[in-house]
């Protein structure tokens, strides 16, 4: 109250928990000064400043193609013929490569070239040939090196000496896939047959079995299933003109009508052939899930 009033003047006492609360609130303050002070400043952020990497899923590592389990029955003093009994008996063929094999031994040594189809080269220092073998399915084809003497024109294999698996060569890649021309197989022939090398390729296994006739030192004759690969084979004598087959020659040259044999070979192939009086050739087409297949020629006895 004024002192005007003529009345005594009386303050009013403040409650004793908001005093307490200010003093609390007071003391908070003052002990986050400090923290504050201490707080470090944020840096700018720089314009030229890298944009964060994007984690994208890592690549898994290629998986090792393991080693064909039949090198284990290998070893080393084996004879050139144990091992061809051997492999062969595995389903391994010679691999072979003429131009290669002549390109190491030299023209004068190309009769030994053919009649050891799976001859690859040969080391004068070492007395050594590598010879190679493949299998149909398989990624990889065998290395094998042997001892061997040779005489004008020939080579003689002699014993295992180191071996081991080494990637197919570029020529065994499989062709660019191409749409399957027909399902019923003599409307497929006859594309077959029409088309261009680049074409029968996709159509084509990429190895195609083969039969050779080979000469032993003797001179005597007997068939050699051998694998060649697709881009290099030139074995194909059937070609298809102006609503017939025709018989090609080795440049491509038509040579006239022919009428081929098809057979049934179980249920799944067909074997196409020349009448006797022509060539004793024959061509084999499988069946898989998409196309017809030409894989080789494996009865055929034309060296």
């Amino acid at each position: 109250m004024s002192k005007d009033s003529g009345l005594p003047s009386t303050r009013v006492a403040q409650p004793v928990c908001a005093l307490t609360t200010r003093v609390w609130r007071v003391a908070l303050l003052a002990s986050l000064l400090p923290l504050a002070a201490c707080k470090p400043e944020t840096a700018p952020a720089t314009q030229n400043a890298a944009p964060a990497a994007s984690l994208a899923p890592a690549t898994p590592p290629a998986q090792a193609v393991p080693a064909p389990a039949v090198l284990s029955t290998l070893k080393a003093g084996m004879s050139h013929d144990e091992l061809q009994a051997t492999l062969v008996a595995d389903g391994w063929l010679p691999l072979e490569d003429r131009q290669a094999c002549v390109a190491s031994l030299g023209d004068a040594m190309a009769n030994a070239c053919r009649n050891l189809p799976e001859l690859h080269s040969c080391d004068a220092g070492k007395s050594t040939c590598q010879i190679q073998l493949a299998k149909p399915g398989q990624p990889q084809a065998l290395n094998l090196e042997l001892s061997d003497t040779q005489s004008p024109g020939a080579v003689q294999l002699g014993t295992l000496v180191a071996f081991n698996a080494v990637p197919l060569p570029d020529a065994v890649a499989a062709a660019a896939p191409a749409a399957c021309p027909a399902t019923d197989f003599n409307a497929f022939l006859q594309a077959f047959a029409a088309a261009s090398p680049a074409q029968r390729a996709a159509w084509s296994a990429p190895l195609l079995q083969v039969t050779r006739v080979v000469e032993d030192e003797e001179s005597d004759e007997s068939p050699r299933q051998v694998l060649v690969p697709q881009a290099r084979y030139s074995g194909f004598a059937l070609g298809y003109a102006d609503g017939k087959f025709q018989l090609v020659d080795s440049a491509g040259t038509n040579q006239g009508p022919i009428e081929p044999v098809i057979a049934t070979q179980g249920s799944d192939a067909m074997q196409v052939s020349f009448p006797e009086n022509v060539e004793a050739i024959h061509y084999l087409f499988r069946k898989d899930a998409s196309c017809w297949r030409f894989i080789g020629s494996p009865e055929q006895t034309a060296p």
